[in-house]
């Protein structure tokens, strides 16, 4: 897919992270962001999976785009079921619960879902998860 829409994806130091959560859901809301960070973006554009400090116990993975950006009046309305702020008219496929669906599992494995983004210049998605005791 990002062949297909231009765009490179770049993997910085993830490696020896060790969250707890179950990792096949964790892997679906991964790839849900990814997917999202390369069609939203703009042809020859860059995702970029890496790690951020959380809060306290939680450890932030993050998904970094080159995209077009969100306005800050509408990112309130991106959790939201079916919102797809304004895309439902354009070419981009999707029903706009992704996010949605996404934000849920994380809350469930105990993690939180954010977003900041600047018009023009791209969005970064986040999930924080806490990191596992057990190791």
């Amino acid at each position: 897919m990002a062949t297909k829409f231009g765009v490179r994806i770049e993997v910085e130091e993830i490696e020896g992270l060790i969250v707890n959560a179950d990792r096949i859901r964790l892997k679906q809301v991964v790839l849900n962001l990814v997917t999202n960070a390369i069609k939203y973006n703009r042809r020859d554009g860059r995702v970029r999976l890496h790690v951020l400090p959380g809060l306290g116990e939680l450890k932030r993975l993050a998904v970094s785009d080159t995209g077009m950006g969100i306005a800050a009046e509408k990112l309130p309305l991106l959790f939201q079921p079916f919102s797809r702020l304004g895309a439902e008219s354009g070419t981009i496929e999707g029903t706009g619960i992704g996010l949605v669906i996404s934000q849920r599992i994380i809350e469930l494995m105990g993690g939180k879902v954010g977003v900041e983004s600047k018009v023009n210049e791209g969005s970064t998605f986040w999930i924080e998860l806490p990191l596992d005791s057990s190791i």
